[in-house]
């Protein structure tokens, strides 16, 4: 199946500064795709490469005043 392909290939990216949301968001799709969660978006940029699939970026990962995990 072309899906099954794909997520094989290809990783989610999650930027969560909560540590809930991130496991959350695993729970939900680590099923269907690897995934590899970020604090913030500095992590992200350094991780981001051709095997990123989609990114998901909760509303506080984009705020720069909360605490990370």
């Amino acid at each position: 199946m072309a899906t099954e392909q794909f997520s094989e290939r290809k990783t989610l990216m999650i930027v969560a500064p909560f540590k809930g949301d991130a496991i959350s968001l695993g729970k939900l799709l680590g099923d269907i795709y690897p995934v590899q969660a970020h604090h913030d978006l500095a992590s992200l940029s350094i991780a981001l490469g051709e095997s990123t699939g989609l990114v998901i970026l909760t509303e506080e990962s984009l705020s720069g005043d909360v605490l990370s995990f």
